[in-house]
């Protein structure tokens, strides 16, 4: 079956600045690059629609090995920048053969069953409004001048609101698709004149995937499905872990919340990078060579760096980690005015002018005060530790580190007979201090980051353990709060030691009965705070 994409840069004349709802401009070109290229490791025939802006990056500058590129989304150029589901239903519209529509931000690491793709229509699943589908479509209706007949009889028959998630869509029937895509459009002409006054976004969702439901049902079609749970609308909660491919997961979908989440953001970034490094490396050089800052710079240090220098270095470094014989120095041997890191945090200034939307500015206040003091002694070991114990690490080492942790998740759970003969250690560079209150939401360079909020003066002080973790990227260091459980989980990893002598010794942390009672529910625990803690580079595999 042929695979088909959609991509319109949505009015947008530099990808390398717009960043689609992604969490910055280069995951979403990286996101791009991930789909495709697992989409073309198991089908042959992947076609991409586009505009002219998205043509250029994604197959002239990114030269991503689309089957085939039809450039025939312009035409939608005057339409609200919103209005993404447009080019989408027209990329349907104009097929011919059967096909399967895969968005962008989705990756499979596994062909789809055929069974499936038997189907007159398929889809990813059905889910069932909450009230946020409630909401959106009950406001969107009031304002829209024209509903399509089947949306309004289906409203009829049933009180909950159901649709088809369209992360992949397509099918056999070409005469029904035929219809929906009519339907789609006259749905949007004949509410052309609302556009300025509604939620594009949500009528994206409701002229796609609500008309699919609404027609599929009118005419009795049975959807193929990739998944049979019916999902709750605003409950997609497993679809963006990459700490779970390809062991375990076969197939994300970077649906809303996961495409603007660092970290989700980050595992993608890794895994570009780990099976398709010439592409990652070819899109960091892009955003470095145009001077375009990147979200997380971990080359800053390096000038006008192109794609081969930083291929080649992967690889170098990849090499150390595989033989003995090749060593990368941990210490930073060149320390000077341009390479020590200085503390890039500005958590005190931020606090300062978040006091400012505070409605008490009585400096005598004995929590603000609290704050204060605390956020300056933290900021103050920060400084200390960025400024001497981590300038201590070359980059290189570093970044050998990174490279190496993004195996450690398959390495230790692909086999599930043997995960708990695995062994794993607290990594000895990770500094641990405490503070009062949790400062993460503070530590940002750009105060502009902070929202236009008041400290909360009714918070009450703590003990919180702030893991600070050494990083190769400009700002040099990442926070990771933890608990009592995990520095007791730290504590017994001090040494390398297997996940089944860590699931013996913590058990002293908790009651006998409640360990009796509860034994499935306590190794789920120890084993995710497990993973969390590998993510966040405060444990490590031992090989």
């Amino acid at each position: 079956m042929k695979i088909v994409q959609t991509s319109w840069a949505c009015n947008q004349k530099d990808m390398l600045k717009f960043n689609a709802g992604w969490y910055s401009p280069e995951y979403h070109l990286m996101g791009w690059a991930l789909s495709c290229l697992q989409l073309k490791k198991y089908y042959d025939d992947v076609v991409l629609h586009a505009d002219t802006v998205t043509a250029k990056m994604l197959i002239d500058a990114l030269q991503l090995p689309y089957t085939d590129v039809i450039c025939d989304l312009d035409q939608f150029n005057q339409n609200p920048s919103e209005l993404w589901g447009l080019p989408k239903i027209h990329t349907y519209s104009q097929q011919t053969t059967p096909f399967l529509h895969v968005d962008g931000d989705v990756i499979i690491w596994k062909s789809f069953d055929e069974q499936l793709l038997h189907g007159d229509l398929i889809a990813q699943n059905l889910e069932v409004g909450t009230n946020f589908y409630e909401n959106i479509f009950g406001e969107l209706e009031t304002r829209l001048t024209y509903i399509p007949i089947e949306v309004a009889e289906e409203k009829e028959k049933k009180d909950k609101i159901y649709a088809y998630n369209a992360g992949i869509i397509g099918g056999n029937d070409l005469s029904f698709f035929s219809l929906y895509t009519t339907r789609a459009k006259e749905t949007i002409s004949n509410n052309a004149d609302c556009l300025s006054n509604i939620t594009v976004g949500a009528f994206n969702i409701y002229f796609e995937q609500y008309l699919f439901y609404c027609l599929a049902a009118k005419f009795d079609k049975k959807v193929n499905v990739l998944f049979d749970d019916i999902i709750p609308d605003n409950q997609y909660k497993s679809f963006g872990d990459f700490t779970e491919v390809p062991f375990n997961k076969n197939y994300l979908h970077l649906i809303g919340q996961f495409k603007r989440t660092s970290n989700v953001c980050q595992q993608l970034a890794n895994r570009l990078r780990q099976d398709y490094p010439e592409y990652y490396y070819r899109i960091i050089a892009l955003f470095k060579n145009q001077q375009t800052p990147l979200k997380k710079d971990y080359y800053y240090f390096i000038n006008k760096p192109t794609e081969k220098y930083l291929t080649d270095r992967y690889f170098d470094l990849k090499a150390c980690q595989q033989s003995p014989a090749m060593v990368i120095s941990e210490k930073n041997t060149g320390i000077n005015s341009e390479t020590k890191r200085e503390l890039q945090s500005k958590i005190v200034e931020n606090v300062l002018e978040a006091i400012q939307n505070t409605e008490t500015n009585n400096k005598d206040d004995t929590i603000y005060s609290k704050m204060l003091s605390d956020a300056k002694a933290f900021e103050a070991r920060l400084t200390d530790i960025i400024e001497n114990d981590f300038s201590q690490h070359s980059n290189e080492f570093l970044y050998k580190r990174d490279i190496v942790h993004t195996n450690y998740f398959e390495y230790i759970f692909a086999d599930r007979g043997n995960s708990y003969t695995k062994k794993i250690v607290a990594d000895k560079i990770v500094q641990i201090t405490e503070s009062s209150f949790d400062w993460r939401s503070f530590d940002t360079e750009n105060s502009k980051n902070i929202k236009k909020r008041p400290l909360n003066l009714n918070e009450t002080p703590t003990v919180v353990y702030v893991c600070i973790i050494p990083e190769c990227h400009y700002k040099g260091y990442s926070l990771s709060i933890i608990d009592g459980l995990d520095m007791r989980l730290l504590q017994i990893s001090e040494q390398p030691v297997t996940i089944n002598e860590v699931l013996t010794e913590i058990k002293s942390v908790f009651e006998p009965d409640d360990l009796k009672a509860s034994s499935a529910e306590f190794e789920l625990l120890i084993i995710g705070r497990i993973k969390l803690m590998l993510q966040a580079k405060i444990i490590k595999a031992f090989k």
